[in-house]
């Protein structure tokens, strides 16, 4: 009869061995979820600002070609530099004092 309960106290401590196992890799498991979670949460984020960025660098490349254009030399030279041609007429906006 010795032999039959010392092989239950066996049997006891290996399913709490199991179960103890099954806990800490079940801990391990949520842990890794979590980490994943936000590391996809984080890539997402990262994407938003790499598209955003890609439209800017597309505009910027657009506005490039249009100021190597006579169309954009032309515009500048009205709005910033005030040229006109001779039949063109000037307004000025002299603006009011309050």
């Amino acid at each position: 009869m010795a032999k039959r309960k010392r092989f239950k106290i066996k049997a006891g401590y290996i399913m709490l061995a199991f179960l103890l196992a099954f806990c800490i890799l079940g801990g391990i498991y949520l842990a890794q979820e979590t980490q994943l979670s936000s590391i996809s949460e984080e890539k997402e984020a990262l994407q938003a600002t790499l598209d955003g960025l890609k439209v800017e660098e597309e505009r910027l490349s657009r506005m490039l070609e249009y100021m190597q254009t006579n169309d954009y030399l032309l515009q500048y030279a009205r709005e910033k530099l005030g040229y006109v041609y001779p039949d063109d007429y000037k307004f000025y906006d002299y603006g009011t004092k309050d």
